[in-house]
């Protein structure tokens, strides 16, 4: 791999400036094996932060965890208590 960008997250969307916590528009795209956010604050200037070291999976919507299968139904709050 060359490391070369590829934008894979299409459309809109907003994450919070890491200094004044103002919802500002970022994107996602992958970049070699990785996934990062890019976020730009007007006030405050360009964010990025990787935020999957593996593409392959981040994207697996049907990945599961030792036998346990995808829940699509699975919040942020029950993601918390399952035990690995």
């Amino acid at each position: 791999m060359d490391g070369s960008i590829l934008f894979i997250m299409v459309g809109k969307m907003e994450s919070l400036c890491p200094i004044c916590l103002k919802a500002i528009p970022a994107r996602k795209y992958k970049q070699g094996a990785e996934v990062f956010i890019e976020k730009t604050c007007l006030e405050h200037g360009t964010f990025t932060n990787k935020i999957a070291k593996d593409a392959k999976r981040f994207f697996d919507k049907t990945f599961s965890v030792e036998g346990k299968p995808f829940n699509p139904s699975c919040t942020y709050t029950n993601l918390q208590s399952i035990k690995y």
